[in-house]
């Protein structure tokens, strides 16, 4: 009997500690497990983090791209405004004789492609007894020779890549007889002011000054020194 108690005794204790290895097998499994879990968390979060980071160059590549793509069409659509748009100056000047007076006839020229608009311009002359002086400030005259009657604006068109006179200039025989004995000096100066064509653009603005130069056999027009400019470039501005 004795025998029996013990060995069922024996028998109880082995059964616990089979159980006992069974559980402590299972929590080291499930124990593996979590780790398993956490690595394939962290892996598949490094994952995510690498594709949004090459999504991102990806994104910022293009964007860049296209940065530059819309520069490069913003200098060409410049590039292109600024060789299609007007461009007025003086081209050169004709001298027809009438009698005892000398009909002086200024040229505009459009170089560009298209058309000016709201074009202006003012043109002016005066004999002087010898050079002009530095501190001539180059006003608009009125009809009567001075700058007490300001000048209405005179409406003005030149076509595209065509050239068209502005209003003409009479000079007496003696005062020309005088200039070309360098007994004095003739000045012709003025500017004009239009727009273009294209939306968003500044009102330009060409100044002029020209000395009448007499010559063995011709009448020249070389530029004075100042007061000969484009747009910006002109510190004057109506």
């Amino acid at each position: 009997m004795r025998d029996r108690d013990a060995y069922d005794r024996n028998k109880a204790k082995q059964e616990t500690n089979r159980k006992k290895s069974f559980i402590q097998r299972w929590k080291i499994r499930l124990g593996n497990a979590d780790r398993i879990t956490q690595i394939l968390l962290v892996a598949f979060t490094f994952g995510i983090a690498v594709i949004g980071f090459l999504q991102w160059k990806t994104f910022e590549k293009q964007w860049l791209t296209l940065e530059k793509t819309d520069d490069t069409l913003k200098e060409t659509l410049r590039a292109n405004i600024e060789s299609s748009r007007a461009f007025i100056f003086v081209t050169n000047y004709e001298l027809h004789q009438q009698q005892a007076i000398w009909r002086i006839m200024l040229k505009w020229e459009n170089s560009g492609t298209t058309p000016p608009s709201e074009m202006i311009s003012r043109i002016n002359w005066k004999f002087f007894p010898g050079k002009m002086p530095d501190s001539w400030h180059f006003p608009d005259f009125g009809p009567n020779g001075t700058e007490d009657q300001p000048p209405e604006d005179k409406r003005a068109f030149v076509g595209p890549r065509t050239t068209s006179y502005a209003a003409p200039i009479d000079i007496i025989q003696p005062t020309m007889d005088m200039a070309r004995t360098n007994l004095g000096r003739i000045y012709f100066w003025g500017w004009t002011e239009y727009n273009d064509v294209f939306e968003g653009t500044e009102r330009h603005r060409t100044e002029f000054c020209n000395e009448m130069v007499f010559t063995a056999n011709f009448v020249i027009f070389p530029l004075c020194d100042r007061h000969n400019c484009i747009d910006k470039e002109c510190k004057k501005k109506k």
